[in-house]
Order: structure tokens, then sequence, then C-alpha cells
């Protein structure tokens, strides 16, 4: 088949990257994307550790004047 579910994404960027996929991670390395033998010449590596979540921090006030100057040196605000 060649449809995958979103959960299959992150699985198959870490792999192409060379990362241990998390076996705790839904999803499956989309196989069908790469070019016939490549999974044979670099077959997908586990891991037993669950992926760590990414801490993403809320924007403030600094961030939204750091938006708007950018959009100003672009043009897009006057």
């Amino acid at each position: 088949s060649t449809e995958a579910s979103i959960e299959s994404i992150a699985p198959t960027v870490l792999h192409l990257l060379d990362v241990p996929v998390p076996r705790t991670m839904d999803g499956t390395v989309c196989a069908f994307a790469y070019r016939e033998g490549f999974l044979a010449s670099r077959p997908v590596a586990w891991s037993e550790e669950a992926a760590e979540p990414i801490a993403v921090r809320p924007a403030g006030e600094a961030d939204d004047a750091d938006v708007a100057e950018h959009l100003r040196g672009l043009g897009y605000l006057e």
C-alpha cells in the first residue's frame, strides 16, 4: 500500500535521520516511501526508550514584537 497514517510520519523521519525509533511510537516506518533496497542497506533501529515530549514555551509579548519587526522589515507592516 502507498497510504500511511499521520502517525507514521515521525517514525519515518526519525529513520531517515538515522535516529532510533521508539517502540512506543504510534505508526510505522513507511517502507514504500524508500527506493528499493534502502531498508535492506539501512534497517530500522528501534529504541526501548519512550519518545521525549518537546518542550514548547508559550509566546509572549517579546515574541510578538520580534514577529512584528520582522514583518515590518519584509514590508508587510508599516
